[in-house]
């Protein structure tokens, strides 16, 4: 064999071992390798170091909005719901607050974890996040209307999904009146949405906080 063939044949060895490895990445991670070999094994500790760091005095916050990205959404939903407490206990900071609610709304805007290629959305322990986080930040009551009015502008759907039931849940739990959302130009926001929004869920969530303020006695 020429020069030329043997580099030819030693370029698609490579190739094909790239590839091959490509594709066990692919089993491995779609079959939950990493949720089995890492993330399940790793629950109890991170569970332990969350209820830590929401009982210590002061709280520490920081740690817990950290575990916001934490891989395994479990985790990550003790740490949202913790952050929640804390701020009607009155042990996050004012200053805290704006901090926390933006994390928590970066979290929400994710669609799932890159490795799992979008599946675990579909997961149950997705939509637990989803659902804790959302009631976590609606408890922060007014202090969330500013960055609520940004999180119904935002690119990901996920994000105003979750801005409309968070949205729902101030309202029902009567934390934010309906009169100041319409001043903000919030529900004005939230109908162009639940009219118009490229997404089916978003639309849904909204047109559900449409039908609370129909509902609801006017101010």
């Amino acid at each position: 064999m020429t020069k030329a063939h043997w580099m030819w044949l030693a370029s698609s060895l490579l190739l094909l071992s790239f590839l091959v490895c490509i594709l066990l990445a692919y089993i491995l991670l779609s079959a939950g390798f990493v949720d089995d070999t890492l993330i399940a094994r790793n629950r109890s500790d991170m569970l332990s170091q969350v209820e830590a760091a929401s009982s210590s005095d002061p709280p520490d916050v920081e740690f817990l909005i950290n575990t916001l990205d934490e891989a395994d959404w479990f985790v990550a939903a003790a740490a949202a719901q913790r952050l929640g407490q804390l701020w009607q206990s009155d042990k996050i900071e004012s200053e805290q607050a704006d901090v926390v609610i933006r994390s928590l709304l970066a979290t929400l805007a994710s669609g799932g974890h890159w490795w799992r290629f979008g599946w675990d959305r579909d997961e149950p322990e997705f939509e637990q996040f989803r659902s804790v986080a959302i009631e976590a930040v609606s408890k922060f009551g007014p202090e969330v209307l500013p960055a609520l009015m940004n999180a119904l502008s935002s690119d990901s759907l996920y994000e105003r999904e979750a801005a409309c039931w968070i949205t729902l849940d101030m309202l029902n739990d009567g934390s934010v009146e309906r009169k100041t959302l319409a001043e903000q130009n919030i529900l004005e926001h939230i109908e162009n949405l639940a009219q118009g929004d490229s997404g089916e869920r978003v639309r849904a969530a909204c047109t559900a906080v449409q039908d609370a303020v129909s509902d609801s006695p006017s101010p």
